[in-house]
C-alpha cells in the first residue's frame, strides 16, 4: 500500500481561505487547486491518506465528511498517534502501524526547522503563500511514491 501522510493547513488550507470564511460567515473550505492536486496524487498511485494534522483530534469520520465536503477523492484510512512531534508520530506509524511499499509526508514545515531528518527523502514540503499544494508538488509526490520504499536500518 502507498500512503501519503498529509498536513491540512498550509497544503489543502491556506489562511486566506479562513479569512474568507470568517468574512462571509460560512464554513471554511479548502483551496480547490491543492484539493486538485491532492486528487491527483491518489488518483494516480492509489494511495491511502494518513492525517497527521491536529485536525485528526476530530476524529477520522470528521475529516471524512469534511474532506468530502472539499471534493476529495482519496480515501482516509487513518491519523498518526498524537503527542510526540510530528516526525516522531509518523515514525511510530510506520513501525506500529502498517508497512507502506512507499510513502510521502506532504507538509508546510521547513525541514531545517523540525525533526524530519529521517523522512527527508519522503517530504513535499508546500508554501501557503503559493498556494500549498500544487500540480509541481502533486508531480513530485507521485514520484516519490511510485519508487519502492528502501528498507530503512
Amino acid at each position: 500500500m502507498k500512503l501519503v501522510f498529509l498536513e491540512v493547513h498550509g497544503v489543502l488550507m491556506m489562511p486566506i481561505c479562513e479569512n474568507v470564511a470568517r468574512l462571509l460567515q460560512e464554513p471554511v473550505k479548502a483551496f480547490k487547486p491543492a484539493v486538485d492536486a491532492l486528487n491527483f496524487i491518489t488518483r494516480t498511485t492509489g494511495a491511502k491518506i494518513v492525517i497527521t494534522s491536529a485536525w485528526r483530534n476530530a476524529g477520522i469520520w470528521v475529516l471524512e465528511e469534511k474532506f468530502k465536503e472539499w471534493g476529495v477523492e482519496g480515501k482516509i484510512i487513518d491519523g498518526t498517534p498524537i503527542g510526540l512531534g510530528k516526525s516522531d508520530e509518523i515514525n511510530k506509524y510506520l513501525v506500529w502501524a502498517i508497512e507502506p511499499e512507499s510513502y510521502v509526508v506532504i507538509d508546510c514545515e521547513n525541514i531545517e526547522d523540525t525533526n524530519y531528518a529521517d523522512l527527508s527523502k519522503h517530504l513535499v514540503i508546500t508554501n501557503p503563500k503559493e498556494g500549498g499544494l500544487t500540480e509541481n508538488l502533486a508531480q513530485r509526490s507521485v514520484e516519490i511514491l511510485n519508487k519502492m520504499r528502501e528498507k530503512e536500518k
